[in-house]
């Protein structure tokens, strides 16, 4: 949000002291909300099942990360599309049901679904029966994966990702001496040129 609203064209120092007052302020955010759901569960659920269940939403990061490093055609909107996608499922599966049981959401949901759609509870999603770490795990990845890989595909990777996809993604595994390239490169001066001003602005993008 900083670099789309051209904050880098202030000063390093306010921009640093802006981005250092972000990074306190969602900190005591975050603690702020750990300590509020672990109130509002307790005597419900043991500190180690709500570890197992803030794993299952840093898993969510797995399949970008994992795919980033073997599959080229990943964009950044098929990342973000997918990471959200299976934030929501998670919190769905796995949140919503302890807010049950704590007495803060009506039964109803987890007994009939959401609007009396059976299939659609969150403990036995689309009638899957599994150990409900296991089903809040396996239908927030499904998920992930599966928008993430749509997304991608229906959009054309920006310039600055098949940058990245060919630095990180080797064509093949076969050694190749320093300095030989085998392959041309798909991306032109221009798309350079936008990626570069985007960070540098475009006076100084098309000065340099």
């Amino acid at each position: 949000v900083l670099l789309r609203r051209a904050m880098l064209e202030s000063s390093e120092a306010a921009l640093g002291q802006r981005l250092l007052t972000i990074r306190r302020v969602s900190i005591f955010l975050l603690l702020l909300l750990a300590y509020l759901y672990y109130r509002a569960i307790a005597g419900n659920a043991a500190l180690a099942s709500i570890g197992l269940v803030s794993f299952a939403a840093i898993a969510q990061l797995a399949p970008v990360f994992f795919a980033g490093l073997v599959w080229r055609r990943g964009t950044a909107l098929g990342a973000i599309a997918g990471m959200g996608a299976g934030i929501v499922v998670w919190a769905y599966t796995l949140l919503v049901p302890n807010f049950v049981d704590a007495g803060l959401i009506a039964p109803d949901i987890i007994e009939h679904g959401p609007a009396g759609f059976g299939f659609l509870r969150p403990t036995r999603l689309f009638g899957i029966d599994f150990a409900p770490l296991t089903h809040g795990v396996f239908w927030s990845l499904a998920f992930n994966i599966l928008a993430y890989v749509t997304v991608s595909l229906l959009r054309h990777p920006e310039a600055i990702e098949r940058l990245q996809a060919r630095q990180f993604v080797p064509e093949d595994l076969r050694p190749m001496p320093q300095g030989i390239r085998l392959s041309r490169t798909s991306i032109r001066v221009s798309e350079i040129g936008s990626t570069i001003a985007r960070y540098l602005g475009e006076e100084r993008a098309q000065r340099h």
